[in-house]
Formats: C-alpha cells, sequence, structure tokens
C-alpha cells in the first residue's frame, strides 16, 4: 500500500485558517477604531459649538452688567404689592 503525506496540506490549510483570522481581527480593529475616530470629531465638533455659544453668552452678560451700571439701581420686586394683597383673596393676584 501507498503511503501519501497529507500533512504538507494540512500545514497549508492550517496557515490559511490563521492569516484569515488575522486579516479578520485587524479589519475589525481598524473599523472599530474609524468609529471611534468619527464619534471624537462629532464630540469635539459639539464642544467647540458649547464652547463658543458659552463665549458669546458671557459676552452678552458682559454688556447687559455695563449696561445696567449705566442706568443705575433698579427697583426690586419688594417694591411691588404681593399677590396675596389682592381683592379677590384667591391669592393669584388677578382681579
Amino acid at each position: 500500500m501507498i503511503r501519501i503525506n497529507l500533512l504538507p496540506v494540512r500545514e497549508k490549510k492550517k496557515q490559511e485558517s490563521t492569516r484569515k483570522m488575522l486579516a479578520v481581527l485587524f479589519a475589525s480593529l481598524a473599523g472599530a477604531g474609524i468609529i471611534l475616530y468619527v464619534f471624537h470629531l462629532s464630540l469635539s465638533r459639539q464642544i467647540e459649538r458649547v464652547n463658543s455659544q458659552l463665549a458669546e453668552y458671557n459676552a452678552e452678560i458682559a454688556r447687559l452688567r455695563i449696561e445696567s451700571r449705566k442706568r443705575g439701581p433698579t427697583k426690586t420686586f419688594e417694591h411691588y404689592p404681593s399677590p396675596a394683597a389682592s381683592q379677590d383673596g384667591s391669592g393669584t393676584g388677578i382681579g
């Protein structure tokens, strides 16, 4: 009976299988890396937008403070009648 050595064929199949698994692993890692990078860019843009709005709001607050100092003191709510002092006694202050 003739003996056939099948070990080289099995070894090649094993190497090919290992290469395929490594290719899938690297492709998965690359895909995950791309997804994380896109997510990072999205969050960075959001942070920049919020910081820009915050700077605008702070500038508006500073402008309003300067404007209010120019006008002088204003009346506080203590100078206005309370809703409980209304004539109908409902406490709503309406009519």
